[in-house]
């Protein structure tokens, strides 16, 4: 020490650079003598000031005005009544999330009770200065450890991400929990009639069965687009983090952002564990123009922006184009998924002729310049 300078350790800490760690006096409790390595095991006692270097040589800081903590507050509804935790977090982009996780999962355990294993009503709102909101709400069922990730996944994306800093000002979640597993896998799947034509409805029928082998059956009607031509097109029926998984290699534009309001959306518009899903895809074409992913867009525009894709080999393009979709809530996490066929075809009337609505594009034929035929 040095007036009120400070170095410590004689080794780095995480040998993160300039930080803002709170330094405390320690009270030791005891000496663990080993031949190995023989350390020392203290809890902090009063805070003196903070440390702001982290270097390879040691730790460096001052004493004085302690840093300012990142709050979080966390209330539980569980076995044991319902409590409301408030803790203070260290404010670093590596450690923030993990010790948010932990402090989720003490909160959890203490008024939880014993059970193992527990099904979980989640909500979960981060907020910072400059940037609306973000509220998350799931519902999750297994081991109560891996609540954790609940809040230290979506907080590491935020803190770590290359756009600007985000500064959260405050952290809160609540948890409603009840013991015992809750979950629902997709077993089986039909869908009538199994060839539509475009602008008609595919009636959809998936069945449920829980860890305890009962069933029940969801029913989606999905409308075919008027525009989509003929074909075979896939439909997949799934839960939320399943076809997520399942799209983010086929259709990379909406798993990309390029700025930190962008990612803020995209968070706050994740698919749900606890809804089933049933999306109708058909090839297509994601393109990207300047930058900028354009997920979704009608055929022709596919077609025009994605003509020079052979040109731009660091833009990824995605293979597949999603005409319609459905979701309903089921309650508990849904695991599996199952893809089934679907073919488009244009109906004919009667008399021969196209189903209004759906009619074949023209032929296109090419007319001399210096031709007197009209075209």
């Amino acid at each position: 020490r040095d007036g009120d300078r400070v170095a410590a350790f004689g080794h780095p800490f995480f040998q993160s650079g300039p930080v803002a760690y709170p330094l405390a006096l320690a009270d030791i409790t005891t000496i663990v003598a080993s031949d190995l390595n023989s350390f020392k095991m203290g809890e902090p006692a009063e805070q003196v000031g903070t440390i702001t270097q982290d270097r390879r040589a040691a730790v460096a800081g001052t004493i004085g005005p302690i840093p300012r903590m990142l709050p979080l507050t966390v209330r539980v509804n569980g076995l044991a009544g319902a409590e409301t935790y408030h803790y203070e977090i260290l404010r670093s982009r590596m450690l923030a999330p993990t010790l948010a996780g932990l402090g989720v999962v003490g909160a959890l355990t203490a008024r939880g009770g014993a059970a193992p294993e527990a099904t979980w009503r989640w909500r979960a709102r981060l907020s910072a200065p400059g940037t609306p909101p973000l509220v998350l709400e799931d519902v999750s069922s297994g081991q109560l450890t891996s609540s954790a990730q609940l809040l230290s996944a979506p907080l590491g994306l935020l803190l770590n991400n290359p756009f600007a800093v985000y500064d959260a000002d405050s952290l809160t979640f609540d948890l409603d929990v009840t013991p015992g597993l809750s979950r629902a896998r997709i077993v089986s799947a039909s869908v009538e009639p199994r060839t539509v034509a475009p602008g008609q409805t595919a009636r959809v029928t998936a069945e449920l069965r829980d860890y305890r082998g009962g069933s029940s059956f969801l029913h989606f009607d999905l409308v075919v687009p008027q525009a989509q031509p003929e074909g075979r097109v896939v439909l997949a029926i799934a839960g939320g983090t399943e076809l997520d998984r399942q799209e983010a290699p086929r259709l990379p534009g909406r798993f990309r952002v390029s700025s930190l309001a962008e990612l803020i959306a995209r968070l706050a518009e994740r698919r749900r564990d606890d809804h089933l899903y049933a999306v109708l895809y058909g090839p297509g074409i994601e393109a990207s123009f300047d930058g900028e992913d354009h997920p979704s867009l009608p055929a022709f525009a596919q077609r025009l922006l994605a003509s020079d894709r052979a040109n731009r080999p660091e833009d990824p393009f995605g293979n597949l184009d999603a005409l319609a979709h459905a979701e309903e809530s089921i309650g508990i996490p849904v695991d599996g998924l199952l893809t089934l066929p679907l073919d488009i075809r244009l109906q004919s009337n009667p008399n021969g002729t196209v189903r209004a609505g759906a009619q074949r594009a023209p032929a296109m034929r090419l007319i001399p310049h210096d031709s007197e035929e009209v075209p």
